[in-house]
């Protein structure tokens, strides 16, 4: 059976995450699972670890976020290979933020922003506000599952303009 090279390299970055961490090489399996388990909160087994080491699947991003912020690396170059080994952590917040708004109804999710950024315009000075803003409508925007957000400006954001 032919290995998938994005499966096989993935696997190769996770065993050498493991290295760095002192997860022994007999017994990772497990202990990974163990580590994954105390992540997440809740029980990986150890055949779904076993998979990620060989190059058989990957986890969920979140899981995935958890283990690059474990092991103090870019997310980016657990998944992908890119950027520098070590990068910034993704804070957990974010993660947990993410993971309730793909739940929501985009109308919902919809919602949710637009209270965040009439709070913002309505907290923050002008000159700073614009700019918090575009960063959270573009942050926003890049995730696949609202695609209600992709409206270039907000409707609601028109009306905040004018004060």
């Amino acid at each position: 059976m032919e290995t998938n090279p994005v499966l096989a390299q993935f696997a190769q970055r996770l065993n050498e995450v493991c290295d760095d961490m002192g997860v022994p090489e007999q017994g990772r399996q497990s202990g990974l699972a163990r580590k994954v388990s105390e992540l997440a909160g809740k029980t990986y087994v150890p055949n779904a670890v076993r998979k990620w080491l060989n190059g058989l699947g990957m986890p969920e991003l979140s899981m995935a976020i958890r283990l690059a912020n474990w092991a103090g690396v870019s997310v980016t170059w657990l998944l992908q290979g890119t950027e520098p080994k070590r990068g910034a952590a993704v804070p957990m917040s974010a993660v947990i933020f993410d993971e309730a708004m793909r739940e929501l109804p985009a109308d919902a999710a919809r919602s949710i922003v637009n209270h965040i950024l009439f709070t913002l315009h309505q907290t923050y000075p002008r000159r700073t506000r614009g700019a918090s803003a575009t960063r959270l409508r573009r942050g926003l925007c890049r995730s696949p599952p609202l695609p209600l957000l992709q409206q270039e400006p907000f409707p609601t954001l028109r009306r905040w303009r004018r004060f």
